[in-house]
């Protein structure tokens, strides 16, 4: 229930206080028209903050996670990330593929015979 004096802005009661002070912050922006910004922008910008927030925790706790569980596995998980690196898929493909064509030759689907076709 609000107060008398409206403040509150329906928002819940010791809420995250990096998030009210991130709210006081944007109610002093401005538009590019020198206007404040409107009561939707302020929920849009607030609420991308808060996710943004949260994605960066739970990738911080996946990481640590990660080291835990795997501390000597340091330079495995490097290589399998620089296989993943999406600027870097031509050297990744060539490379898997020359390891490829050395263990099974370059044309798999070709095999070898020895029964002469008018013998069969």
């Amino acid at each position: 229930v609000r107060g008398d004096d409206g403040a509150g802005g329906g928002r819940e009661e010791g809420g995250d206080p990096w998030l009210v002070e991130l709210e006081a912050e944007l109610r002093k922006e401005v538009d590019a028209e020198g206007k404040p910004l409107s009561k939707n922008a302020l929920k849009h910008r607030l609420k991308a903050a808060k996710t943004e927030r949260e994605r960066s925790a739970k990738r911080d706790a996946l990481q640590e996670a990660k080291a835990l569980a795997g501390g000597s596995s340091g330079a495995a998980s490097e290589k399998e990330e620089e296989e993943l690196d999406p600027t870097r898929y031509f050297e990744n493909r060539v490379a898997a593929m020359t390891a490829y064509e050395a263990e099974r030759g370059p044309f798999p689907f070709k095999f070898n015979f020895t029964l002469p076709l008018a013998s069969f």
